[in-house]
């Protein structure tokens, strides 16, 4: 089991943006292609502007493939799921130690654990504790005085809520490109 420090999630979130900004990169390499192959006539001028769009598309597939994969909660339990119940209460924990506010139990914590397993099992491990981080922050209201299963129910709630709008987002500009 890994120690979560704030290098550990620093790192995992410049992974994670570089990995939003290489497919932003790599769905607009697409669009050119797609753009150029529409616009000339020219078979030759054509070629040489497609070839250059088509290496750097290859490029950013190369750097987006070196990024280290993050495996769903679900992929990680039917591989282990101790070790993945364990992660979940190992970050639990070390949000409750970020708090001075009274926690929960020993008991409660693994029952969070694999309620969060059970109920986020698309998220990965990084996504829980990019929610929990961002929870610190303040980023989902201020926290008073307590932290168990609701408050952090709320804060996952909030989190899957963000990423559906990201991904909408996302797809809306696919489909917006694709006309």
């Amino acid at each position: 089991m890994k120690v979560i420090n704030d290098q550990s999630v620093q790192r995992m979130e410049r992974i994670l943006d570089d990995r939003q900004r290489l497919e932003a990169q790599l769905d607009e390499e697409r669009r050119r292609y797609k753009w150029w192959t529409k616009l000339f006539n020219d078979p030759a001028e054509q070629e040489r502007l497609l070839s250059g769009i088509h290496k750097k598309g290859e490029a950013l597939k190369a750097e987006l493939a070196a990024l280290p994969e993050y495996p769903t909660l679900r992929v990680h339990a039917d591989k282990n799921e101790q070790d993945c119940t364990d992660a979940l209460l190992l970050i639990i924990v070390w949000l409750g130690e970020q708090l001075n506010v009274p926690g929960m139990n020993e008991a409660q914590m693994r029952t969070m654990a694999v309620d969060i397993l059970g109920a986020y099992g698309s998220f990965r491990l990084e996504d829980v504790l990019i929610c929990f981080r961002t929870a610190l922050r303040g980023g989902y209201g201020t926290i008073y005085n307590r932290l168990d299963m609701a408050v952090l129910h709320e804060w996952l709630g909030k989190y899957r809520a963000e990423l559906d709008r990201e991904r909408s987002g996302k797809a809306e500009s696919v489909r917006a490109s694709n006309k």
